[in-house]
């Protein structure tokens, strides 16, 4: 289940779920991005079989992500930004989910709604609030297709120079502390960094947008560690991830290869 989990992350992540623009998202855009290298492939071993995803793209903005089962992530932009994801399952032509990106004047993601059609038409709404200190406030609502009213949690994200996130707090309604995750990086190039408009979204913070996520940990109100991981690199003379090993605190182990256009 880990597995498929991890899988969905860097498939989603592109990602999609880190580092960005630590509410100075205007910075990178397509004058910037450095179009030859992108990522092509991903292949996910572990010790129940492999998974493949193939990345597709028209210039810089991504297309779509395919899995080896039939599954694929498509991505949708208005100009140069994300403001759609959705899901298919294998042999599908309608989505089991979907996700819609609202920004504001600066570009700032301010809104995410998250349609799941396969499960019930459940529906998830995350509110950001960009902070003069540099953090983003965030409150999550569920509900159904036609609203999300139901507030469930809320918190707040923490960036570090480079736009990175690095620490979330998770509160309860009460504004009790439920979670801290924690992330430490890299200096080396993030597979995705060269994909127009991923640096806007802080909200896939579980990969790097500019750099690599080095190790992960989740700890509960009492500060105690519930579950993380570990991640070794090997890199491309671009100074990219060619290899991923994700050792958990569980045991379990991942191992990614990486390829590139």
């Amino acid at each position: 289940k880990k597995y498929l989990i991890v899988m969905r992350k860097l498939f989603y992540a592109f990602s999609v779920f880190a580092v960005l623009f630590a509410s100075c998202s205007s910075d990178n855009d397509s004058s910037s991005v450095e179009s030859a290298v992108l990522l092509k492939k991903v292949i996910a071993t572990d010790g129940s079989g492999t998974q493949t995803t193939d990345y597709h793209y028209d210039g810089n903005k991504i297309l779509d992500g395919t899995r080896s089962n039939g599954s694929k992530q498509v991505y949708y932009y208005t100009g140069d930004l994300i403001t759609k994801v959705a899901f298919f399952e294998s042999g599908s032509t309608v989505p089991a989910n979907e996700e819609f990106v609202t920004y504001d004047s600066q570009n700032r993601v301010v809104e995410t709604k998250i349609y799941y059609y396969s499960s019930g038409n459940s529906a998830l709404k995350n509110t950001y609030q960009h902070n003069a200190d540099g953090t983003i406030s965030y409150e999550r609502f569920t509900g159904d297709s036609s609203a999300q009213n139901t507030l469930i949690k809320r918190g707040k994200l923490f960036f570090n120079a480079a736009g990175e996130v690095i620490k979330v707090e998770h509160y309860d309604v009460d504004g009790v502390l439920l979670e801290n995750e924690v992330y430490a990086h890299d200096s080396k190039n993030s597979p995705f960094k060269n994909i127009l408009g991923f640096n806007k979204l802080f909200v896939y913070h579980s990969m790097g947008k500019w750099n690599n996520i080095a190790s992960y940990g989740s700890y509960n109100a009492a500060n105690t560690l519930s579950h993380g991981y570990e991640i070794d690199y090997q890199y491309t003379s671009s100074n990219y991830p060619s290899t991923m090993v994700w050792n958990y605190s569980d045991g379990n182990v991942l191992h990614y290869q990486l390829f590139y256009e």
